[in-house]
Formats: C-alpha cells, sequence, structure tokens
C-alpha cells in the first residue's frame, strides 16, 4: 500500500457526466469547456472540454475534432501556463486585461454556436475567475498583505463581466428554458496545506 498523492480524475474514476444520459435520445447537446471529463461519444452535437487546461493531464478535446481549432481562435490560446506567483504589477494589468478579453470573446463565441444551432441541453463554463483569484487575489482587500491599488476589485470585475456574458446568453434562449447556475469554490488566504494530506495518511 502506498501514501503517495496522485492526481486523478472523473475519467480515472470511469464517472461520465449526467449529459451522457442524452445518448441515444435523439437531443442534442451543446458542452462548452466542461473541465476533467472529456466528451462523451455518441451524443449528438457539439462538445469542448478543457479549453483552458488547469495541468498538463487534461487536453483539450472536442466533437467534432475540428472544433477545437475554431474556439481556440474565437476564445483566444490557455492562459494558464502563464500563471507567475511573483508577477510585476504591469503584468498583472496586462493579464487582467487578457482574462476580461477572453471573457468577453468566449460569450461572443457562445452566441454565435446558439445562433448556428439548436440544442435541447446547453453547458457552458466561464473558468476565467478561477486563474484571476489565484492572479490577483494579492490585491484584494480580503488577502492578508493587500497589495491594494488599480486592481483591488479586479476579481470582482471579472465575476461582473461574465454576469454581463451570461445575461447576453439567457436573452438568446426560450422565456420557457430551465436555467441553472452555480459556483465550484471560491478563494481564501491560508497557511500552505500541501503536506497535511500526507501526514494524516501516516500518522
Amino acid at each position: 500500500r502506498s501514501y503517495q498523492l496522485e492526481a486523478c480524475g472523473p475519467g480515472v474514476a470511469g464517472v461520465t457526466p449526467f449529459w451522457a444520459e442524452l445518448r441515444g435520445r435523439n437531443r442534442k447537446a451543446l458542452i462548452l469547456d466542461a473541465p476533467e471529463v472529456g466528451c462523451v461519444p455518441g451524443l449528438r452535437g457539439l462538445q469542448l472540454a478543457d479549453e483552458a487546461p488547469l495541468g498538463h493531464a487534461q487536453r483539450t478535446a472536442s466533437e467534432p475534432p475540428e472544433l477545437v481549432a475554431e474556439a481556440l481562435r474565437a476564445i483566444g490560446p490557455p492562459i494558464w501556463q502563464d500563471y507567475e506567483e511573483a508577477s510585476t504589477a504591469r503584468q498583472d494589468e496586462q493579464m487582467f486585461r487578457r482574462l476580461l478579453n477572453q471573457i468577453e470573446r468566449k460569450g461572443a463565441y457562445c452566441r454565435h454556436l446558439l445562433d448556428r444551432h439548436s440544442f435541447d441541453l446547453i453547458v457552458v463554463v466561464f473558468d476565467r475567475t478561477h486563474i484571476g483569484s489565484h492572479w490577483f487575489w494579492k490585491y484584494s482587500s480580503n488577502s492578508s498583505g493587500s497589495a491594494g491599488g488599480a486592481l483591488t476589485n479586479a476579481i470582482r470585475e471579472l465575476y461582473e463581466a461574465i454576469d454581463r456574458q451570461m445575461g447576453l446568453l439567457l436573452a438568446r434562449l426560450p422565456p420557457e428554458t430551465n436555467v441553472l447556475l452555480f459556483s465550484l469554490f471560491g478563494i481564501q488566504t491560508n497557511y500552505p496545506t500541501s503536506g497535511f494530506n500526507d501526514v494524516l495518511c501516516r500518522r
């Protein structure tokens, strides 16, 4: 038995997303940027998985395969690999503008797909708040030792930008559409905890 930690995702556990239930039911789905689940074979519609992967383990994939290139042209390249913990204020301002731009472009791409196709299920993920929270937390008034300045409200402004795009998407949908909005997690200041799991397992 080993207590070494190993990164894994739903695919390793054999878990499928709920939209896999639509296979064989003559239903069409738009799955845009669902993280860590991959594409569901045999599902009608359009699927883009891990458009902005959180690490090297995930690979951007799509059904049909050519959707990857189209989406990356429309939205822009993933930003995670550009993360710098010791970035300068100028680099942070540039990243903030990049994130806002990609949120706007992603919303426009979603609307473009909705105008071209009709779907029974739409799953759209806006994930730029994840890297944005890591990048701009040092400026937040909630952070101990906040750097403050022009980026004090950067995280909130990213959420507001996504909120605007969601409003534009909802305006494209019929009034009887069932809508579910959710957020996976937030962020807060903590002491480093990366070694806790190993210590707990061994003791």
